[in-house]
């Protein structure tokens, strides 16, 4: 008799733990890249440019947007023949908050929006003697939640 009880909770337990699912919240990203248009070596100012991460999930959860430090890690460089031409991203139109993925003194974007259009800002700081050409780099964008 105490066998049959025995095995009737255990085969109970397994049919109700087996009716228990949750689904995790989907979320996917694109993005438009900095176009910082024609950079003057001569001119000694800064030249801002700005691109946008779009950020679309199935229901409201927080997610963080790292970006990582490119191809040239110790600092932000596009490159262009041998020359690097230094830039910085950033999260505010003010350019004073450097983005990033949350090391050597950079921030990340947080948010909880369904659908949300995140702007990034660049600057190329004036002054960097650099031949003519076409200058490039890539940034991997995370998307954590």
């Amino acid at each position: 008799m105490m066998r049959s009880v025995v095995c009737f909770a255990c085969a109970a337990k397994c049919l109700f733990g087996a009716g228990v699912a949750s689904a995790a919240p989907a979320c996917g990203l694109q993005s438009v890249g900095v176009n910082f248009g024609a950079y003057s070596p001569l001119s000694g100012s800064s030249t801002d440019g700005v691109g946008q991460i779009r950020v679309s999930c199935d229901a409201s959860t927080t997610y963080t947007i790292r970006l990582e430090s490119g191809g040239n890690p110790s600092a932000r460089g596009m490159t262009g023949g041998s020359d690097v031409l230094q830039y910085q991203l950033y999260t505010d139109a003010g350019r004073f908050t450097a983005w990033g993925d949350g090391a050597a003194g950079t921030s990340t974007m947080v948010s909880d929006q369904v659908h949300g259009i995140f702007p990034v800002y660049g600057r190329i700081p004036g002054g960097q003697n650099v031949r003519p050409g076409t200058y490039t780099d890539t940034i991997v964008v995370t998307l954590g939640f």
